[in-house]
């Protein structure tokens, strides 16, 4: 048995190509195209992979892989077959002579529309892969005689009217990614609903799309999902759109009773529910303890969440799109903190990654009483483990649990927490530092050798990356933070139109490797005139970006050397990448500086 591979050095030359007739695999790394280069007879050819294949677009418009069936009609002992992203539009008619077929990948391959017919007479077929064909629109109605079959991928295969009827009996089928459910009831007749999954024993992933569409409820507990022990991920999509017909008539009710009747067996690991009609989710969301990623978003109606907190294998978890979310617990939920009993060991003690978006109605956490924003204290429940928090488009969000430990990403963006931040900064402060003076930045100065050794006690010393991005009422940047962010690396600050003032200290007290400032008129006016003072904040950070409001820096000010005791002999000599409008030259002091200089844009 013969393996011949060409790899992309090739690709310069590629009639070198030599096949023997003998070869039983071909695997080509570069793009492969028919009609520059030959390949001879193979007939014995078992395996013909691509890749490394590519379709870009050329002067002719998208290059694409020529229908060649002389080529293909070769390989009738083909088992296994790859044209993915070939930029074919119809599938070889050849096919169905490949009796022995065990894979066949079609994947990205955007213009195909239809699979014909006689691919259902690939008997041994098992794995068939149709991921991004965005046109295509059905599947052979002939493909449950595919008895052997078992994975079917045809995620995000957008076109996608419906499954066929009669899926159900693909019994060794295991894989199944994508089903929706058919839009148009006149091809009922030929329309498989969600009954085709009942028997069968599915592993992996599945979305079930369209529910909108399922008109009887029962049909929800046919797909007996409660069964399917081997499942890991399950995406339920009502697609509703803004533009349908009846947003604005939800049977809410209707889609609370089906919901419940989706109910997955406990071992799913990932769950996702998108336009979900009703006002609250079923309990059983509450119970799956296997539970690793949590997906919520775009519940126009939901006013209520499960209590999410006590899964202990909760990693991730993303509410978003809940336009009439206002607390997140309620009073009478018993929650760690706040005096709701409870045990602080309970509350996500797996939680790594959380996400809350789009949520304009969203003012606290928890409701209790008339109290909505809680007294910072050690009380409040902690994220123990959360390393990575973004809050976005949530601007009534005043008041939330604490997260000491964030070490990878705190974004912050059209929300009302940064005071939140700067409170239960001030409270880790004090807690590390008992005798500090009501003064902050007295309390534990910078130079001082109790520095070092107390911020790491203290909440974000491991925090490397802070977004803050439009909050309008941000006029400073939090000079309190300093003594907590001692682990920064990069710093974002984004459309904060009133920020007018960075901290000096920030020079001596972060060790940042990208500034970026966009959108801070304040920030603007300030660093453009020529104060040595304010250079000396930024001029040591390796990748700066000052733009969206184009900062300008003349040579008399760059070339500026005033109070040269402050100034470092080399501020420069980290910088990676420069970027300066209205400048026509860079001065000369600054050249032997640059060593590390890999990028410069210049405007003038």
């Amino acid at each position: 048995m013969n393996n011949l591979m060409r790899d992309s050095s090739m690709a310069g030359n590629r009639n070198m190509i030599k096949v023997d007739e003998k070869t039983h695999h071909l695997s080509l790394g570069f793009h492969f195209d028919p009609s520059d280069c030959g390949i001879p007879s193979a007939k014995q050819l078992r395996t013909f992979l691509l890749p490394c294949q590519e379709v870009w677009p050329s002067s002719e418009g998208r290059k694409k892989m020529p229908n060649n069936e002389t080529l293909f009609s070769n390989f009738r002992n083909l088992r296994v077959f790859d044209l993915h992203n070939s930029g074919i539009e119809k599938v070889p008619t050849c096919i169905q002579k490949m009796k022995y077929l065990r894979y066949l990948d079609l994947s990205r391959n955007d213009k195909i529309k239809a699979l014909p017919n006689s691919i259902s007479r690939l008997q041994l077929l098992q794995v068939l892969k149709l991921s991004n064909c965005e046109e295509l629109r059905e599947l052979p109605k002939d493909i449950t005689k595919l008895v052997n079959l078992r994975h079917l991928d045809c995620e995000r295969c957008w076109s996608l009217t419906h499954m066929p009827c009669g899926l159900g009996k693909l019994t060794s089928l295991q894989m199944l990614t994508w089903f929706p459910v058919a839009k148009d009831s006149s091809v009922s007749n030929h329309v498989g609903g969600l009954v085709e999954l009942n028997r069968l024993n599915l592993r992996g992933r599945i979305e079930i799309r369209n529910l909108k569409c399922v008109k009887d409820e029962s049909e929800f507990e046919s797909a007996n999902l409660m069964e399917k022990q081997l499942l890991q991920s399950l995406s339920l999509c009502w697609n509703r759109d803004d533009d349908d017909d009846d947003n604005d008539n939800v049977d809410v009710n209707y889609d609370e009773r089906c919901l419940e009747r989706l109910r997955p067996h406990e071992n799913l690991k990932k769950l996702k529910v998108c336009d979900y009609g009703g006002t609250k989710f079923p309990d059983w969301l509450s119970s799956l303890t296997n539970l690793v990623n949590i997906c919520i978003q775009d519940c126009g109606n939901c006013d209520r969440l499960p209590r999410l907190d006590r899964i202990p294998s909760l990693q991730y978890l993303r509410i978003d799109g809940f336009p009439k979310l206002e607390f997140i617990y309620h009073e009478g939920d018993n929650f760690p903190g706040a005096g709701g009993g409870g045990n602080e060991s309970t509350f996500f003690p797996s939680l790594k990654e959380l996400y809350i978006l789009d949520c304009p109605h969203l003012k606290s956490w928890w409701k209790k009483g008339d109290d909505l924003t809680m007294k910072i204290t050690a009380e409040l429940p902690h994220f123990t483990r959360l390393s990575k928090l973004e809050i976005s488009e949530c601007p009534q969000l005043t008041c939330m649990p604490l997260f000491p430990n964030l070490d990878e990403k705190l974004l912050l963006e059209n929300c009302s927490l940064v005071q939140h931040l700067q409170q239960m900064i001030k409270m880790s402060i004090v807690q590390a530092v008992p005798s500090t003076s009501s003064s902050i930045v007295q309390a534990v100065p910078s130079t001082s050798s109790s520095s070092s050794s107390s911020s790491s006690m203290l909440g974000l010393s491991k925090l490397k990356a802070l977004w803050v991005v439009s909050i309008e009422d941000l006029k400073a940047f939090p000079q309190e933070l300093l003594l907590i962010l001692t682990s920064l690396e990069e710093l974002h600050l984004k459309d904060c139109p009133r920020l007018a003032s960075l901290p000096l200290e920030m020079r001596q007290q972060l060790t940042l490797r990208a500034l970026d400032i966009k959108g801070c008129s304040q920030l603007k006016e300030k660093y453009g005139t020529r104060k040595c003072s304010d250079w000396r904040i930024i001029s040591h950070i390796p990748n700066i970006q000052i733009d969206g409001q184009k900062v300008q820096w003349d040579r008399k000010y760059l070339g500026d050397q005033e109070d040269s005791s402050i100034v470092p002999a080399s501020p420069l000599s980290k910088l990676k990448t420069l970027i300066i409008e209205d400048l026509e030259s860079l001065p000369e002091d600054w050249l032997p500086n640059l060593t590390r200089l890999q990028h410069r844009i210049q405007s003038t």
